[in-house]
């Protein structure tokens, strides 16, 4: 009798590890979906977003951590790092954005110069340096 409510709790313990393993399996290997086709929880102007995370990082971060965000910008600088391509936006002398472009994305050299005016959308990831969004895409 306690041979079996051994063995059968075993199996209930393995059943649980193997759909554990499943699902880790699942996420590890989910993709991102492009923002590209998203609705952007948020369109601002660049300079005015630098300046509430500047006035008061806590409440900017209540506000816009893990939303998307979409503003218009002149690129500063552009550069490739780990496979992806960042973009660097000049705000004021303390604070700018850095937006980290999948290499998977829509994200096209040609349009994105140092210079050039563009529309971006990415998901903030707060203020560390610079404020840092991921998963950016070129709004067209």
């Amino acid at each position: 009798m306690v041979m079996k409510s051994i063995k059968k709790a075993l199996l209930i313990l393995f059943i649980i590890i193997i759909i554990g393993f499943v699902y880790a399996f699942y996420q590890y290997n989910k993709t991102n979906q492009s923002l590209q086709n998203q609705k952007a929880d948020y369109a601002v102007i660049y300079t005015e977003l630098i300046n509430e995370f500047e006035t008061n990082e806590e409440k900017s971060n209540e506000k816009y951590l893990d939303k998307i965000i979409e503003f218009d910008c002149v690129i500063s600088e552009v550069h490739k790092e780990n496979g992806n391509i960042n973009v660097s936006i000049k705000g004021n002398d303390l604070t700018g954005i850095d937006c980290t472009f999948e290499k998977n994305s829509n994200y096209n050299l040609i349009k994105a110069k140092e210079g050039k005016h563009v529309k971006i959308k990415g998901k903030c990831a707060g203020l560390l340096l610079d404020i840092v969004f991921v998963d950016c895409v070129i709004v067209n």
